[in-house]
């Protein structure tokens, strides 16, 4: 299943992700901890809208919150249940200027309030360089 992105939007590539995430976070190092593959970060980016397809195909949007970031994926809050393995957009705003990043939601677990869903980020491939 491939979800395309809506009109006159362009998927965030990864360099445009690692310089929107350092322009909100104290400390800009991506140095990962020894826990984790990808150090998290809080990120006021608040509302996101996830676009998808549901079991039969159809296109679904859902509302989630964002609770943090890294270089790799986002954890965000949604009041649904989401599938597992599936590709979603992201879509939300940073001031007026809207973003869409491409990822695929790797787990969806229950908590207070509603589910963490875990969405690890796939950035559009970088453009061959054009030979003469």
């Amino acid at each position: 299943m491939r979800l395309e992105l809506p009109p006159g939007m362009i998927a965030v590539s990864r360099d445009a992700w690692q310089t929107l995430l350092s322009q909100h976070i104290a400390t800009p190092e991506f140095e990962p901890p020894v826990r984790r593959g990808q150090r998290r970060y809080g990120v006021p980016l608040g509302s996101w809208r996830l676009l998808l397809h549901d079991k039969e195909d159809r296109p679904v949007e859902v509302r989630a919150t964002l609770l943090n970031a890294s270089l790799a994926g986002v954890m965000l809050l949604s009041r649904r249940e989401l599938p597992e393995n599936i590709p979603v957009l992201l879509a939300f705003c940073d001031g007026e200027q809207e973003y869409v990043l491409t990822g695929a939601i790797v787990h969806c677990t229950s908590t207070v309030g509603g589910h963490k869903v875990g969405v690890r980020l796939r950035f559009p491939e970088a453009p061959e360089p054009q030979t003469p």
